[in-house]
């Protein structure tokens, strides 16, 4: 496949957004490393995708830092060794609860600055 087929293929698009398996990634890899007009186009759609991000992002609601900070400053403290094997109780689970909750909030606003 010459390098003008495989740019007009849509494979370094499905690349950057990272839906292609990783037979495909491994393709894209040694057609850029080979080609520089494939890495340039490369770099193009990265700079595309990015500049539409920031073009389309939403600023987070003010105050939302302080109140995610001031939730984590008020989690109970434990006296345990990070490595100890006792029994951490509710404590370890409502942080590990907000924690998660923050890995989705994170998640989706990826997503949505992705798209």
């Amino acid at each position: 496949m010459d390098f003008q087929s495989f740019i007009q293929s849509g494979l370094l698009e499905a690349y950057v957004a990272g839906q292609c398996t990783a037979a495909e990634r491994q393709e894209v890899a040694r057609m850029a490393e080979q080609h520089p007009e494939v890495r340039a186009e490369l770099a193009q759609i990265e700079q595309a995708l990015e500049n539409f991000a920031v073009a389309n992002a939403i600023a987070p609601p003010p105050g939302l830092k302080d109140r995610i900070l001031d939730q984590i400053d008020n989690l109970p403290q434990s006296n345990n060794a990070p490595g100890s094997n006792s029994n951490q109780g509710n404590s370890g689970s409502s942080a590990l609860r907000i924690f998660q909750g923050l890995a989705v909030v994170l998640a989706a606003a990826a997503a949505f600055f992705f798209w």
